[in-house]
């Protein structure tokens, strides 16, 4: 029997999950569009809607699920009726209506099984598996000092190194519990190796979905998909080409050793454990050092975060259109959430 299990990519912003994506979407029997941020962007406030088994509130969050993606700034290629999933669910929760939603994506495209790339997955990991146990999780990694100069390089994103690495260190920490906690279900794939070797780690990947590999995957920049998304922004450009083998270490070059440093000491022990090589920073026993920074390393931090807020000010302006479809996206998710908060506070009074 065919696997139809759904899939799932997570890791951290940054680290190539684009591209493994689009190379998935590339499969004939995979649908993995563009993420909704469903998982975090209403799971978290599910609870707003009151009771899921009374057919109003639950019809409600239907509705507004299925708005969020009729107005993606990167549109999907179906159009979603809210009756249809409200009456295709078999149970009263967001993630059936997530996987209905999921389903018919994929069955518009004529596809077997679905996948999902939410790299906040870390947060909803146990929630997202009770409700589906034999999914399949696909973790990416890549090196945090090439993940800091990807933010830098992207000019509308308001994050600093220290930020960055931050993110990096919290989410690897979490994501070597998972693969400790689910080692038959979680897959890990270093970008190093996805850019170095691709063609070896995607039929890796497959064998590990129960997919036989498909060579036109790594034709993926001449889909559709890819090219629309490339276009959509500036974080995305890359995937609208074949994959860039050498980007990987421009830190090197393109952070100084002092970015470097920092990204290092704050990131050290996760970078270890995943093989990534220090350059910089020598690690001392006491686990505080790893936070402590002298003054003038503060200084240059705070004027790093401020430098990078200009410049997504700066990025803003310049996409300004791009900008304008994330703010509509946002503008839509106040909306909805403040109207829940209402009606809650509406029924408590």
């Amino acid at each position: 029997m065919k696997n139809c299990s759904p899939i799932f990519i997570f890791g951290t912003e940054r680290s190539g999950s684009n591209l493994l994506r689009v190379i998935l979407d590339s499969h004939s029997s995979i649908a993995v569009p563009h993420p909704t941020g469903f998982i975090t962007d209403f799971f978290k406030v599910e609870g707003l809607y009151g009771d899921l088994d009374q057919d109003r509130n639950f019809k409600q969050l239907v509705k507004d699920m299925v708005t969020h993606v009729n107005l993606h700034n990167n549109p999907w290629p179906v159009k979603l009726d809210p009756r249809k999933i409200y009456s295709s669910c078999q149970d009263r929760s967001g993630l059936a209506i997530f996987e209905q939603i999921y389903s018919l994506n994929a069955t518009v495209q004529n596809k077997r099984r679905w996948g999902c790339k939410n790299l906040r997955l870390f947060c909803y990991f146990q929630r997202v598996v009770d409700f589906f146990p034999n999914a399949q999780f696909i973790y990416l990694i890549r090196d945090p000092r090439d993940v800091a100069l990807s933010y830098k390089k992207v000019s509308y994103w308001n994050r600093n190194i220290m930020s960055s690495a931050q993110a990096w260190s919290r989410d690897q920490r979490t994501g070597i519990q998972l693969i400790e906690s689910y080692p038959s279900q979680v897959f890990f794939i270093k970008y190093e190796d996805l850019i170095r070797t691709p063609r070896e780690v995607i039929k890796k990947n497959c064998d590990f979905l129960g997919e036989s590999f498909e060579p036109t995957m790594l034709d993926y920049y001449k889909n559709q998909e890819a090219r629309k998304s490339s276009v959509a922004s500036q974080a995305w450009q890359n995937i609208g080409s074949p994959i860039i083998r050498d980007n990987t270490q421009k830190y090197k070059k393109e952070l100084t050793p002092l970015e470097i440093e920092i990204i290092e000491k704050i990131t050290y022990k996760e970078m270890v454990h995943f093989g990534y090589l220090l350059d910089y920073y020598k690690p001392r026993f006491n686990d505080f050092q790893a936070y402590s920074f002298p003054i003038s390393h503060k200084v240059f931090i705070y004027f790093n975060h401020v430098k990078c807020y200009l410049k997504s000010m700066r990025g803003n302006l310049i996409r300004l259109d791009e900008y304008l479809r994330r703010r509509k996206k946002t503008l839509v998710l106040s909306l909805i959430f403040l109207r829940c908060l209402l009606n809650r506070l509406r029924m408590m009074f």
